[in-house]
């Protein structure tokens, strides 16, 4: 537990700007001090910290996650009096006791329990049990089944995104577990270490291009404020950003109200602009990493689609960007064959539609091929597909200005949980869901209707 002359510090620190990363890095290192103040001069036991505290990403009120290794079961006695130790200290502790077998049994038995050790850091006590440690365990928890573990981490992630909402825009995220939080980077990190051999956050500008890099540590670091400023205006371990939070939250880390909006829906959009860069870094780094385990051809095969795309590699690729510049329309060209085709642009087709989204102009919307595009899209059996990847690229929010104006606005009641953008993108595939499935009495009175209402 945090006490107060702590809580006033970290509040101090947030009110004069300090980034998210050295306040909790700040408090780790303040509970390490207390840690190995409680060891023994001789100590027959090595103390590591793991999970969050062992990445040194400490907020206030969070777990302290020791891990005790011994050599054998007869040394536990050690063990429990630097345990009660600590507990007079009033930490909030969570820990285990450990042989160095024990540990390779466990985390071959147990994926939560491998990631958790990935971050593990030696703190203090027996050098001799430590070095046991990194010569036996270590090229168990880096090495031996990465690929079972990396699809098993995978797993774990997909479980988490269905768990907390498949959403960067929710009107009451979970700053650690959904989608685009603290939590997609840690994973990313995760799997880099196992893959890339990657050590810290850091080490991800070696992969990353420069600006995706400094975009994903400015967004992290966001995170880590907000998810501070959570518990110090909580006083409790809290991670989620609720309605009657949000406005003390924003004014603790200096943010206020505009003409148009309050703080607390500024802060949010501030939080959707930073979860969403989160999501789709992180998800370049899985993609790195992942393809450590795929044997990519030298050659690969490109297959002509027409005079503007291709296909290479199962990915619809451009083959002149001039035409894209010079006919904007054909951009919702590229969307239309996404909704006949069911395949994925290129990184670089998608990345130079998000850096050309201002041709997309009046003239754009008035062109009887971009409409025609459009409507096809809309008559095509991947709408919610199609409408989505448009709206996280920014491109419907250009070719429908109205729809544009709905992004990331908060609507403060109890049937909202996403942003009204979100919702509409999901009455959208529920409407799609509902057109195929013509045995039920919603379907067949959906097939029933005439179809100029629908469109």
């Amino acid at each position: 537990m945090a006490d107060s002359s702590v809580l006033d510090t970290i509040e101090r620190f947030l009110s004069e700007g300090f980034t998210g990363c050295d306040i909790v890095r700040w408090h780790a290192l303040r509970v390490d001090t207390v840690v190995r103040a409680a060891l023994p001069p001789t100590c027959n036991a090595a103390v590591f910290a793991i999970g969050g505290y062992g990445r040194c990403e400490l907020a206030p009120f969070s777990d302290i996650d020791l891990m005790f290794v011994i050599r054998d079961r007869g040394q536990t006695s050690a063990v429990e009096a630097i345990y009660y130790k600590l507990l007079g200290s009033a930490l909030p502790l969570s820990h285990s006791v450990r042989t160095i077998d024990e540990c390779i049994d466990e985390l071959r038995a147990d994926v939560v329990t491998r990631t958790s050790l990935l971050d593990a850091r030696f703190l203090g006590g027996s050098e001799a049990i430590a070095l046991r440690y990194r010569e036996k365990v270590e090229p168990e928890v880096f090495i031996k089944g990465h690929r079972d573990f990396f699809v098993a981490r995978l797993k774990e992630n997909q479980k988490r995104t269905m768990k907390f909402g498949k959403s960067v825009y929710m009107l009451q995220p979970n700053i650690k577990e959904s989608d685009g939080g603290l939590r997609d980077v840690h994973e990313a990190l995760w799997l880099s270490k196992i893959a890339l051999h990657l050590r810290c956050i850091e080490d991800m500008s070696k992969i990353l291009a420069h600006e995706d890099y400094k975009k994903l540590m400015k967004s992290y670091d966001f995170l880590l404020r907000l998810r501070t400023t959570l518990h110090v205006i909580s006083k409790r371990p809290n991670d989620i950003l609720s309605f009657e939070l949000q406005e003390d939250a924003a004014r603790t880390l200096g943010i206020g109200a505009s003409k148009y909006f309050r703080a607390s829906e500024r802060l949010l959009r501030f939080y959707y602009l930073k979860a969403k860069a989160v999501r789709e870094i992180t998800a370049k780094v899985r993609n790195i990493a992942g393809s450590a385990y795929v044997r990519i051809p030298r050659r690969f095969r490109v297959s002509k689609i027409n005079e503007t795309f291709s296909l290479s590699q199962n990915r619809i690729m451009i083959n002149s960007t001039d035409a894209l510049k010079k006919d904007p329309a054909l951009i919702l060209d590229a969307y239309r064959m996404k909704s006949n085709t069911g395949k994925d642009f290129t990184a670089y087709l998608r990345d130079f539609i998000k850096r050309h989204l201002y041709i997309i102009d009046k003239k754009t919307r008035l062109s009887p091929r971009a409409v025609s595009a459009f409507i096809d899209i809309l008559k095509g059996s991947r709408v919610f597909i199609v409408l989505r990847a448009m709206h996280d690229d920014g491109v419907l929010d250009r070719f429908i200005p109205e729809f544009g104006a709905l992004r990331s606005l908060v609507v403060h009641e109890f049937y909202h949980v996403y942003t009204v953008d979100e919702h509409t993108l999901f009455t959208v595939k529920a409407l799609e869901a509902l057109s195929a499935d013509s045995t039920s009495v919603l379907g067949q009175t959906y097939h029933d209707y005439p179809q100029k209402h629908v469109l």
